[in-house]
């Protein structure tokens, strides 16, 4: 009787704590970063909004100049292939800084298209 009890506790406890979980995912809402602080902070999750001004892509990525005041190079994997930027448009990225070559660069995780 007691390991079925405590069974039942434990399904019950993930149940209730993958719901907070899944509430509190819902409603956070990373806070916009400029570039120029973005720069400062390797490996951090960070969001930015800016306009694209140059575009270079392969069958599985997408490399673009993100830029403010000030600009960035980003990567952009491919999800499904069907993605399409161009020079001038408006986006917001959220992903993080890393260095490569001696270059700090975005590597986006979510690309969104802004009208």
């Amino acid at each position: 009787m007691k390991e079925k009890t405590l069974v039942r506790t434990s399904i019950i406890c993930s149940i209730i704590g993958l719901t907070v979980l899944y509430i509190i995912s819902q409603t956070f809402e990373m806070d916009e970063t400029t570039i120029d602080d973005a720069k400062n902070k390797l490996n951090e999750n960070i969001k930015i909004k800016g306009i694209v001004t140059k575009v270079t892509e392969s069958n599985k990525t997408i490399v673009m100049e993100i830029t403010q005041p000030t600009s960035i190079k980003a990567v952009y994997f491919k999800e499904n292939g069907n993605e399409e930027f161009e020079q001038g448009d408006l986006i917001e990225a959220t992903g993080y800084i890393e260095e490569y070559n001696n270059e700090k660069q975005m590597i986006i995780e979510k690309l969104n298209l802004n009208d």
